[in-house]
């Protein structure tokens, strides 16, 4: 009888010690996943995320004052973005939207840091291209335009393997209407073609990756990106 009643103890203590094991496992992973970066400027923090060899922003930068839709961004002092809308609680929780010429601070050098914080600077076609072939994409559909890929797209969504959080909050197109939130989200990329430029986007019925020319008269949304070794 004593023996029966030290296993069922035993087995008591299994029991009730599993719960709470299972809980600190999940919260050491939620932390160990994302990286974190606070802008000098204005404090914001930003999750970040390591893919590769890369540490990309998992969020999309909110830098700048905002700009009524109507309005045209000005080569000055000011970094200026839209938000969706002209909604500022927009460009808090999804970023803001940028014409290219603005986010590359007028400089057309690929690689330029431009409005990114000390340190980062906005990602090449390149890049981009290292970043979907570290997650599945082969290097010959990398370099074609159009859709590319079934399921690298998918990686980059919220919710995705990669936790880069791409999320779908749409553009303002050049003549001042915003569109496609919640459809369609689309990032530029620092390289250029006289008055375009390489550009990503991801859609809700889509897998894959979109890589076109778009015109620099648009807004779209920016992340930031640097070696993963490199200095705080």
């Amino acid at each position: 009888m004593l023996q029966s009643a030290l296993q069922h103890l035993r087995l008591l203590i299994v029991m009730m010690s599993f719960p709470i094991l299972i809980v600190s496992c999940g919260k050491e992973k939620n932390t160990s996943i994302f990286g974190s970066f606070k802008d000098p400027v204005d404090d914001v923090v930003y999750r970040t995320i390591l893919i590769g060899q890369q540490e990309w922003l998992a969020e999309n930068l909110n830098r700048g004052e905002m700009i009524l839709s109507a309005e045209s961004p000005a080569n000055n002092d000011l970094i200026e973005k839209y938000c969706y809308e002209d909604d500022l609680r927009n460009c808090t929780r999804y970023g803001g939207l940028y014409t290219w010429d603005e986010m590359m601070g007028y400089s057309t050098e690929p690689g330029a840091p431009g409005i990114c914080p000390t340190g980062w600077w906005i990602p090449t076609d390149q890049d981009w291209r290292e970043l979907e072939i570290t997650l599945g994409m082969s290097p010959s559909e990398a370099n074609l335009s159009g859709w590319r890929s079934l399921d690298v797209g998918e990686a980059l969504k919220p919710g995705g393997t990669s936790y880069f959080g791409g999320e779908l909050y749409g553009h303002r197109y050049f003549n001042g209407g915003f569109y496609s939130m919640n459809s369609l989200g689309s990032w530029w990329s620092s390289t250029s073609q006289d008055t375009r430029a390489w550009k990503r986007s991801l859609a809700f019925e889509e897998g894959g990756v979109y890589r076109v020319l778009s015109a620099k008269g648009y807004a779209y949304s920016v992340r930031c990106v640097r070696y993963a070794d490199f200095p705080d």
